[in-house]
């Protein structure tokens, strides 16, 4: 069994008690990068707050632990096997949609509906989302770098591997004690 420490962050609308109550909240957007679920940065409270800083005026961060079986997770950053058919099954489905733009949503949903798709969560690093910051170049006059903090994110489809309820962290004071 494996754990991950996550973080969602919400706008904060001053309704604390509601989402204490009811987070994680399901992303139904049709431009959520992994499909329709609930979504986490995986380890990086830094992360956490860069997402909040970029979407919204004011927000919150829940943190939970994450468990799963390793069948259980769909791991596009971590699995090189899994990785490699998701390039493979992308490529069949550029050749019979070629009128259509594929995109990671797109794939993900057609193998959630066209093959036994047993995953509880997404996993994938989601590149040029984050901040520069965390960048360290390997040599001078060299654009290759190392991400010391990479913008990974899980989308969990089944709540069940999730620790609930979750635990607003940020902001601390007063008006946010639990």
């Amino acid at each position: 069994m494996e754990s991950k420490t996550i973080f969602h962050t919400v706008e904060d609308r001053e309704n604390i008690d509601y989402v204490e109550q009811n987070a994680p909240f399901k992303c139904k957007s049709k431009s959520a990068w992994l499909g329709e679920g609930y979504y986490f940065w995986d380890s990086s409270i830094d992360t956490a707050h860069w997402w909040g800083k970029q979407r919204y005026k004011s927000y919150l961060i829940c943190k939970t632990e994450c468990s799963y079986k390793m069948d259980e997770m769909y791991d596009l950053y971590n699995n090189a096997k899994q990785r490699s058919e998701f390039r493979e099954m992308t490529s069949l489905i550029k050749e019979k949609y070629s009128s259509k733009t594929v995109t990671v949503p797109f794939v993900i949903e057609y193998l959630k509906q066209n093959t036994k798709f047993p995953y509880k969560a997404i996993r994938a690093y989601a590149v040029n989302s984050n901040r520069n910051s965390s960048r360290l170049n390997f040599i001078e006059k060299n654009n290759a770098y190392l991400d010391l903090d990479p913008a990974i994110q899980i989308c969990v489809i089944d709540k069940s591997i999730l620790d609930l309820p979750l635990k607003i962290i940020y902001p601390q004071g007063e008006e946010y004690t639990l």
